[in-house]
């Protein structure tokens, strides 16, 4: 084999290498951009403010992890996570059962779903 032909070759391969390399660095940055879109998408500022179940009945969050609950004349204060597309609210009095629901938040209206309980169900729930 001639000298020009392996240096060809060595030239060939470089290049593809790089070219995979570039290929591994974009990839890298792409899945980092949608984890971050993601995280912010389902943060807690997406929860924040005030929730109206059904006129007598408010979800309050702050965007910080805290919360309140109202039931009519009742109040019982929550701490909160975010995780993806779960909430978890972890209320301070034992008389509320901590809880955590899927949710979804389209414009003004909240979505949210049971889960990991035997009850079951689904509320949609209004911003104030």
């Amino acid at each position: 084999m001639s000298e020009a032909l392996k240096n060809r070759k060595a030239t060939i391969k470089k290049k593809r290498q790089n070219h995979l390399f570039i290929a591994i660095i974009l990839s890298a940055v792409a899945l980092l951009a949608v984890s971050l879109s993601v995280k912010l998408f389902f943060s807690k500022d997406c929860l924040k403010g005030v929730w109206d179940l059904d006129g007598n009945t408010l979800y309050s969050f702050d965007g910080r992890g805290n919360g309140c609950l109202l039931a009519g004349t009742d109040e019982y204060n929550f701490t909160y996570t975010v995780d993806e597309d779960k909430v978890y609210l972890d209320f301070e009095s034992e008389s509320a059962k901590d809880v955590g629901y899927t949710f979804t938040v389209q414009g003004d209206k909240l979505t949210l779903v049971r889960i990991g309980d035997i009850i079951t169900g689904s509320f949609e729930l209004t911003k104030k």
